[in-house]
Order: C-alpha cells, then sequence, then structure tokens
C-alpha cells in the first residue's frame, strides 16, 4: 500500500513537470502570449475553370463559404465566368457575397493567386479586411472531350484579418 501512495506521487509529480517544462524564473518575464485574432474562415474553397475541347470559350468557377469569426457572420461567396481561354476564375474587386458588405476578390500577381475578402458591417463603421496567397499550382486535366485547371489550394484554411473604422472627416 505504501509502494502504490509513493508510485502515485512521483507519477504525479513527473505529470506536473511535463505540464510545466519551462519554469518562470521571474514575474516580469511571465508574459502572456497574444490571444488569436479575428479571422475570416474559409471552407469549401474551390476555383475552377474548364474549355470543350476544339471550343474557344470556357468558364471558370469560384466558390467557397466564408464566416468572420469577430461577430460571427457566414456568407457564401461565388463568381462564375465566361473565359477566352481555360483558366482559373479571377474575381474583381467588390464581388459580392450573399451577405450585404461581404466582398472578395481574386488576383493574380505575376504567377501567384491571391484572395482578399472585405467585410463592411455596423453600416460601414467597421471594415476587416484580409488577404492571403493561394500558391500558384493549378492541377491539370483532360477527360471527357473537356480541358480543366483547378487551384492546387487548400478546401479550407483561415485569413487573419485587421479591423479599421474609416475616418469620417475623409
Amino acid at each position: 500500500m505504501q509502494i502504490i501512495s509513493i508510485f502515485l506521487t512521483i507519477l504525479g509529480l513527473a505529470s506536473t513537470l511535463q505540464a510545466n517544462p519551462t519554469p518562470i524564473n521571474n514575474a516580469d518575464d511571465a508574459v502572456a502570449p497574444p490571444a488569436p485574432g479575428p479571422i475570416f474562415q474559409i471552407s469549401g474553397f474551390r476555383n475552377s475553370g474548364s474549355i470543350k475541347l476544339g471550343a474557344s470559350q470556357g468558364q471558370a468557377l469560384v466558390y467557397f463559404h466564408v464566416k468572420d469569426t469577430g461577430n460571427g457572420i457566414e456568407a457564401e461567396c461565388n463568381f462564375k465566368t465566361q473565359t477566352g481561354a481555360p483558366a482559373i476564375g479571377l474575381a474583381p474587386f467588390f464581388t459580392t457575397c450573399d451577405i450585404v458588405g461581404m466582398d472578395f476578390a481574386i488576383q493574380r500577381f505575376e504567377r501567384d493567386y491571391y484572395l482578399t475578402i472585405s467585410h463592411q458591417w455596423n453600416r460601414g463603421a467597421i471594415i476587416n479586411s484580409g488577404t492571403i496567397w493561394l500558391g500558384n499550382k493549378l492541377n491539370y486535366q483532360v477527360k471527357n472531350g473537356w480541358k480543366s485547371w483547378t487551384l492546387a489550394a487548400p478546401w479550407s484554411f483561415e485569413i487573419p484579418y485587421k479591423s479599421v473604422k474609416p475616418n469620417p472627416a475623409a
């Protein structure tokens, strides 16, 4: 019985040491890590384009779901366009989502693609905005008489953002 109690004491001490591997030497060193800021949570992201073999017109489609964690508002965002050449979708800025004030753009700079999201709320008094690099890799395939391209971006990801209060004097 005494061996069990010694064993449990040692086990408790070992788990305490694992929980706090770095001791704080000075109270001034005890700075808490910053709290995670608000983000846009993106899910179901897809950006693709296709063209029928031998045709001169194709189409591109962008789709994703976004949630603004700063205020809990969610929106569905999509953009469809006819293209003269097979390509993925490049959505001009202020392409609107299904919620008023939630806008996005997909832009290409050199070979890289970027997604920007902007959310104006509280009657335009606050603007949340963030941009993320989506990469530059396109997956290509030919199937059933169609050529298609898909941007090799994750299905879900997060975009940190900044909130700005526009200057009313401007």
